[in-house]
């Protein structure tokens, strides 16, 4: 594994410990930007390299925009910031295979740095971010793919810095959750109807994707109440702040409550984590 210290270094700061192990790197920006940059050639040239190395790119990428924006130069910014978009958009492929090594969770965590300095560029993270807070992937034991836009949200404070974004994202939020199971059912039914290869996935994700954000961009009717699943409510729960006095936030918790007493009422042997979720994050709401 001939760059994974790149991945250890950038892991370790994404959690905000200290990196003393890897002095060379530690608070030296532009040499990380140039082992990331020989890790780049390494593919270029099309070497044998394991997926931990190849993808430590993105995760220290993503650490250099959060951490030290304002130590790099204007290449070296663009250049991380591409390395973050690139591994962004892979979510939304077909061939994405979810891993907690794959850079993911720390471009997420770049997101709000990068919107700090590119206010034009809101609509493309919002979309970035609602893609994220759509998928419920398990990675480990006890985080989804969508706990790494909900942790970045409160860790880089958004509600304080950027009001009017969060809004937007919740209300695109919304508009995805009332749409996309449908999506997805609809799909699948689709490949059923057709051929279908063995092991090959029951639906195109990318095709699911472009029917949430044309909903989106034709604001599509949507209401809380048309959720079709637990958790797209406890996600938008999570998202709301526990100690929020805007009445629209307020409003949006009270719309949950019909989710928290239908989950007492289903049969949820096989959802109890995902009820579980939704109970904590609406009892941390209340008792704030």
């Amino acid at each position: 594994m001939r760059y994974s210290f790149l991945h250890t270094w950038a892991h370790q700061r994404l959690r905000h410990e200290k990196s003393s192990v890897y002095t060379d790197y530690e608070d030296k920006p532009h040499a990380v930007f140039d082992t990331i940059k020989s890790l780049r050639e390494v593919i270029a040239k099309g070497e044998p390299l394991l997926p931990l190395d190849r993808n430590s790119q993105y995760s220290a990428a993503a650490i250099l925009i959060r951490d030290y924006y304002d130590q790099l130069n204007t290449d070296e910014i663009q250049f991380c910031i591409q390395l973050v978009e690139e591994c962004l958009n892979y979510l939304s492929s077909d061939l994405y295979q979810p891993q907690i090594s794959d850079g993911t969770e720390c471009c997420i965590h770049a997101i709000p740095q990068i919107l700090a300095h590119n206010i034009h560029e809101k609509n493309k993270y919002i979309r970035y971010l609602v893609r994220t807070l759509l998928n419920r992937t398990p990675i480990g034991e006890y985080k989804r793919i969508c706990d790494y836009a909900i942790e970045s949200i409160h860790e880089a404070m958004l509600w304080t810095s950027d009001e009017s974004f969060m809004l937007s994202l919740l209300d695109n939020y919304i508009i995805a959750s009332c749409h996309i199971d449908q999506y997805i059912k609809d799909e699948i039914e689709k490949r059923y109807k057709g051929y279908y290869a063995w092991g090959t996935p029951l639906y195109s994700k990318e095709k699911v994707w472009k029917r949430v954000y044309d909903a989106i961009s034709h604001k599509n009717d949507a209401k809380i109440s048309s959720f079709m699943e637990l958790e797209r409510a406890e996600i938008l729960l999570e998202l709301i702040p526990f100690d929020t006095r805007n009445s629209i936030l307020v409003d949006y918790a009270k719309q949950i409550i019909p989710f928290i007493v239908l989950s007492f009422t289903k049969d949820i042997e096989n959802k109890y984590n995902r009820s579980v979720y939704l109970f904590k994050a609406y009892a941390y709401y209340v008792w704030q």
